[in-house]
C-alpha cells in the first residue's frame, strides 16, 4: 500500500507541472511572428521588383515612342515637306510683282 501511495503522488507532481510552458508559448509566438515579418517582406520585395520592371518596360516604350515622335517632326520640319504641304495648301510661290 505504500508503494501505490507513493505512484500517485508522483502522478500528482507530473500533473501539477503544465505540459508546455508559458515560455515554451512566448518563443514559439515570437517564432511564428518573426517567420510572418520575414514573408511579408520577401513578399513586399518581390512586388517591388515587378512595380520596377513593369515601369522600366515602360520607361522602354516611351523612350521608343520619342524617338519616333522626333522622327516625324525633323521630318515636318524638312524644307521638301513644308514645300510640298505649302504648294498643297494654295500657296504660291511669289512673282516679281510681290516683292
Amino acid at each position: 500500500m505504500g508503494h501505490a501511495k507513493a505512484l500517485s503522488s508522483r502522478e500528482k507532481v507530473k500533473s501539477d507541472k503544465p505540459a508546455v510552458s508559458t515560455w515554451h508559448i512566448i518563443i514559439i509566438l515570437v517564432i511564428v511572428a518573426l517567420a510572418l515579418f520575414y514573408v511579408r517582406f520577401k513578399v513586399e520585395g518581390l512586388r517591388i521588383g515587378y512595380d520596377i520592371s513593369r515601369n522600366n518596360r515602360a520607361v522602354t516604350e516611351l523612350r521608343r515612342e520619342k524617338r519616333i515622335l522626333e522622327s516625324e517632326l525633323m521630318m515636318a520640319k524638312s524644307p521638301d515637306k513644308l514645300e510640298t504641304m505649302a504648294l498643297g495648301l494654295g500657296f504660291k510661290y511669289p512673282t516679281q510683282e510681290d516683292t
